[in-house]
C-alpha cells in the first residue's frame, strides 16, 4: 500500500433523514498529534459572501464565532491556529453563505505525502452502517457528533455476516453532550469476525465521519463508502440490540437476554437452579406472562451456573408481540426471573 492511499481519510457519504441541515466539519485532528488540519474555504461564486464559523471543544463546549468574508471566486487556506486562535478545535459547524464551501485537508506532520481532503458535510442519520476493512494492517473508527439539543447515548453495535448481533457498546461511559464529539475505534471493544459489519445508532441524528486506519504505521486514508446511513428502525414492539436484565424472584434466576436477530434471544451469565417443574422462556406484552406464550423447549433439572445460549423463535413470533421476557413456571404461574426490554441507550 502506498504512502499517498494510506494518507487519504475517509470520506463521509451519509443521507439526512429527519432533520434540516447541518453543515458540519466533523473531525478535526487534536492538537500535538501525528497529523495536521487546515481548512480551505472557497467561494464558488460571482458574489462576495460571508461563512460564520462556529467552533468546538471535543465536550461540545463552543467557541467565538469566526467570520470570514470572502470575494467572488476567492479561496482562503489556513491553518486551525490562524483561523480561530487556538489549536484545541474539535469539530465546526457553519453557517451563512452556501456558496462559500469548507474542505479539510489532512496532512501527516512529518510530511512527504499528499494531504487528504475532505469536503464539510450537511448530511445526518439516526442509524448509520458501516463495513470495516479486510486483512490484519487496517483498523476503522469513527468520529460522531451529537448535534442535538439533549444528550444522547450513541451505541456501536457489531452485527455478523448473517445479520446476527455479536457485540454493542456505548461511544463513552455517559451520553454524549449536546454538540459534543466521540470518537472510538472498533478493534478496541470488539473482535475481528470475517464478514461482519457495524451499525452505530442513536435517539435522534448525528453526523458521522468513519475513520479507517493502517494498523502498523501512522496513516489514514479514503475507502469511498465506509459509511451509510439507514432508514431508522421501526418504534412498535423490541428492535435488535435490545436488552434487559433479569431480576431474581425464585430459583436463582439471574442473567442478561438480548434481542441479537428478529427470531433470536442471546442470554449471557444465566442463572438457574434448576429445581421448578415445568419452567419455560415466556414472552408477554408489558409483563403479562399469564397471557404470555411459550418459546424454546421446557428447562430440565440442569443447574445454570453463569451459562451463555441462545433460543430461537417460532417463525409465528414477531419482534412487536413482545417487550418483556421471563423465566415462568407454568405448573404454578409463577414468575421465577424476569426483564422488560430497553434500547441499549436506555439500559443501564
Amino acid at each position: 500500500m502506498n504512502l499517498f492511499l494510506k494518507l487519504m481519510t475517509t470520506l463521509l457519504l451519509t443521507t439526512c433523514v429527519s432533520m434540516a441541515q447541518t453543515r458540519v466539519i466533523t473531525h478535526v485532528t487534536r492538537a500535538g498529534g501525528l497529523f495536521s488540519t487546515q481548512i480551505i474555504l472557497n467561494n464558488g461564486s460571482d458574489t462576495s459572501g460571508q461563512l460564520v464559523m462556529t467552533p468546538y471543544l471535543e465536550d461540545g463546549s463552543p467557541v467565538e464565532d469566526v467570520m470570514v468574508d470572502l470575494t467572488a471566486g476567492q479561496a482562503l487556506r489556513s491553518d486551525i491556529e490562524d483561523l480561530f486562535g487556538r489549536s484545541d478545535i474539535s469539530h465546526v459547524g457553519l453557517s451563512g453563505s452556501e456558496d462559500i464551501q469548507a474542505i479539510v485537508a489532512y496532512a501527516y506532520r512529518e510530511g512527504g505525502t499528499s494531504s487528504a481532503h475532505v469536503l464539510e458535510t450537511g448530511r445526518t442519520s439516526q442509524r448509520w452502517r458501516i463495513f470495516p476493512g479486510e486483512g490484519i494492517d487496517v483498523s476503522d473508527g469513527i468520529a460522531v457528533l451529537n448535534i442535538q439539543e439533549q444528550p444522547q447515548t450513541i451505541v456501536v453495535q457489531q452485527f455478523s455476516q448473517d445479520d446476527i448481533l455479536i457485540d454493542q457498546a456505548p461511544i463513552g461511559v455517559d451520553r454524549l453532550a449536546p454538540m459534543a464529539k466521540g470518537l472510538f475505534l472498533f478493534d478496541s471493544t470488539f473482535e475481528r469476525q470475517e464478514g461482519s459489519y457495524f451499525e452505530i445508532v442513536s435517539e435522534a441524528p448525528t453526523s458521522l465521519m468513519a475513520l479507517r486506519f493502517a494498523s502498523d504505521s501512522d496513516y489514514f486514508w479514503e475507502t469511498g463508502v465506509a459509511s451509510l446511513p439507514m432508514a431508522a428502525k421501526a418504534e412498535s414492539g423490541v428492535q435488535v440490540g435490545d436488552v434487559t436484565e433479569l431480576t431474581t424472584h425464585f430459583h436463582q434466576v439471574s442473567g442478561k437476554v438480548t434481542v441479537v436477530a428478529p427470531n433470536r434471544l442471546r442470554f449471557e451469565q444465566f442463572h438457574y437452579d434448576g429445581t421448578g417443574p415445568a419452567v419455560y422462556i415466556f414472552l408477554a406484552k408489558d409483563a403479562q406472562f399469564e397471557m404470555g406464550f411459550p418459546v424454546g423447549e421446557m428447562f430440565d433439572t440442569t443447574v445454570y451456573m453463569g451459562e451463555d445460549f441462545e433460543v430461537e423463535l417460532p417463525n409465528s413470533v414477531q419482534l412487536e408481540d413482545f417487550n418483556s421476557v421471563s423465566i415462568w413456571c407454568e405448573a404454578v404461574s409463577a414468575d421465577f426471573g424476569s426483564g422488560i426490554f430497553q434500547s441499549p441507550w436506555q439500559a443501564p
